[in-house]
């Protein structure tokens, strides 16, 4: 021990005599030292520890191969193509690295972003720490979502009615967007095409003049059904056929019925209104774009 603590001090003298040969040993020491850590941690990342998921010893990564041979990221259609044809694995998952501009209270800053798939925290056996799980069954990709979304944009648009009305605004409610060029619906308010489809314009507004008369709105048998839906006799038919006629309920979709040579507004609204929508061998705009959107798609046989 004597001869340790000799040598020490021995050392020492020799260090403080030769201050530039001193810290020549002092920063090689440090850059070496430096260095053998950064590369251990590498290391320990990538081989020794496991990652920090469920059986990561059955996560494996997939990357495509350009005509140099160098590594590039998967092109979502060859994902999918991958998807669907393969049967090695559980399941796939696709990402994507980039950056995105995040707006705080301290002014906008440049965050990273990772792009997934619907799959992505199924395939790692994890669970978001904030928000919904991603699922397949969320993405409304078939008629039942588009339904759902129907009746969701239709209490969304009454209850904003409601709310207008309640401050003195006054509003008008269509629902003929789908009847026009819905390509130029989509350009006007810069629509997404993916899973998005206009259904109906609510205009709010302060009169500048009171409406001649108000709209009617029919009511009674055939409108409410108390527990379960219940057939109109024919005097009931009848008399709602009366309602339709008597220009004074101002029911009429279109007044000017009468002018066309119909004795009923039912008439007109059967035979001219709904009589106009018939099959046709083309696809229609409506089927086009609810396909591009992602709410219909062909069954298969």
């Amino acid at each position: 021990m004597n001869t340790l603590l000799q040598d020490l001090r021995f050392g020492l003298r020799m260090l403080a005599k030769n201050p530039g040969f001193t810290g020549v040993i002092v920063l090689t020491l440090a850059l070496g030292i430096g260095a053998i850590t950064a590369i251990f941690s590498l290391v320990n990342t990538t081989f020794l520890r496991a990652l920090p998921y469920p059986a990561p010893d059955q996560l494996v990564y997939l990357s495509e191969r350009g005509t140099t041979g160098d590594t590039m990221p998967v092109s979502y259609p060859n994902f999918l193509d991958w998807q669907r044809q393969q049967d090695a694995f559980s399941g796939l998952a696709v990402f994507h690295n980039s950056e995105g501009k995040l707006k705080t209270e301290r002014g906008t800053e440049l965050v990273a972003v990772q792009h997934v798939s619907v799959e992505f925290f199924r395939v790692l056996g994890v669970r978001p720490s904030r928000g919904r799980e991603m699922r397949p069954d969320y993405i409304p990709d078939n008629i039942e979502r588009f339904v759902t979304a129907c009746v969701n944009a239709s209490l969304a648009v009454q209850t904003a009615a409601i709310a207008a009305r309640s401050l003195g605004i006054d509003c008008l409610i269509t629902n003929g967007i789908h009847r026009g060029d819905l390509e130029r619906v989509w350009k006007l308010v810069d629509l997404p095409q993916a899973y998005c489809f206009p259904l109906i314009a609510l205009v709010l507004g302060y009169p500048t003049a009171e409406p001649e008369h108000l709209k009617g709105r029919l009511e009674g048998p055939g409108v409410i059904h108390y527990e379960k839906y219940r057939r109109l006799t024919r005097d009931e038919v009848e008399e709602m056929v009366r309602d339709y006629d008597d220009p004074d309920r101002h029911l009429a979709l279109d007044e000017g019925w009468t002018g066309r040579g119909y004795k009923h507004y039912m008439d007109w609204w059967f035979k001219d209104w709904l009589g106009a929508s018939q099959p046709t061998a083309r696809e229609t705009q409506m089927l086009r774009l609810l396909k591009r959107s992602g709410f219909v798609e062909l069954q298969k046989a």
